[in-house]
């Protein structure tokens, strides 16, 4: 009897202290928290926009979250992003355009899906960006080779070109307007010599940018160009100069059986200038 007594009793101790555990979980895992987490920013934009001066669009946005601590546990090894898009603008756009956007917690992605009930957004952080759009046009551009280095010495490049001379290029129709060429890679022609002359084509990968000027510095601006790379052909030689020979001997031969001998000059000494391979 004295057993079932106290069997009964540990049993009892033992529900009373998982259910003390359950309880203790169940209220640490509602337990109310905050917390900052930083998420990528994507922003959509129609087919024929392009964002200009994306490198002044912040590319993280901090994210103030509240609710259960362990959900918010469970945010931190999640995928967080912020996707805002941009609507379809009723025509193209006359250069330039400037829009705010505003970033709300319906933009946020986690793990591709909107935030859970159970956690609220408190703060995003900016909560407005600036970006400037411009309509795509389509171009054709010349292409401008880009050679760093010099060939050895004693050598010169004496012709080169590119096939295509040009490309198809998708940028700002207001970047586009004024330039003329897209850039190829920096092609390095160190050390080249007539024997080493790139007679076959080389590869080179043009620039998905152009340069222009704007507000007194160069600044580069993102375009697609259709073709990737171009075939670079050049040519080397061995680099003539003009040089000048001072005081060259000058001999006066007497042909044979001449009645008379040949007057000797008065300056014996010439100046020979020469072009050849320097």
């Amino acid at each position: 009897m004295l057993r079932e007594i106290l069997s009964g009793k540990l049993t009892a101790k033992a529900m009373a202290l998982v259910m003390a555990v359950a309880l203790w979980l169940y209220a640490w895992n509602r337990q109310t928290e905050r917390v900052w987490l930083s998420a990528r920013l994507h922003i959509e934009k129609p087919a024929d926009v392009t964002l200009l001066k994306a490198e002044e669009v912040p590319r993280e946005v901090k994210l103030h979250f509240k609710g259960p601590k362990q959900s918010l546990e469970r945010l931190r090894y999640r995928r967080l992003e912020v996707k805002h898009e941009i609507e379809k603008l009723s025509g193209p756009i006359e250069g330039e355009l400037r829009q705010t956007l505003l970033l709300t917690g319906s933009d946020i992605r986690v793990d591709g899906a909107k935030v859970s009930g159970e956690v609220s957004v408190l703060e995003l952080d900016p909560a407005k960006v600036e970006v400037v759009l411009a309509t795509l046009q389509e171009s054709r551009l010349r292409v401008a080779i880009k050679l760093v280095g010099e060939p050895a010495t004693g050598h010169e490049i004496i012709s080169k070109f590119v096939d295509p001379e040009y490309v198809t290029v998708v940028g700002p129709k207001v970047a586009l307007q004024s330039v003329k060429d897209v850039e190829t890679m920096p092609f390095d022609v160190t050390g080249l010599t007539e024997e080493k002359n790139v007679t076959f084509p080389r590869v080179v990968p043009l620039r998905q940018e152009i340069r222009q000027q704007k507000g007194g510095k160069m600044v580069s601006i993102p375009v697609e160009c259709q073709e990737k790379s171009i075939k670079l052909y050049l040519t080397l030689a061995l680099k003539r100069e003009h040089k000048t020979f001072e005081k060259v001997k000058v001999q006066l031969l007497t042909p044979a059986g001449a009645a008379q001998a040949v007057k000797p000059l008065k300056e014996d000494t010439v100046s020979v200038r020469v072009r050849g391979p320097k």
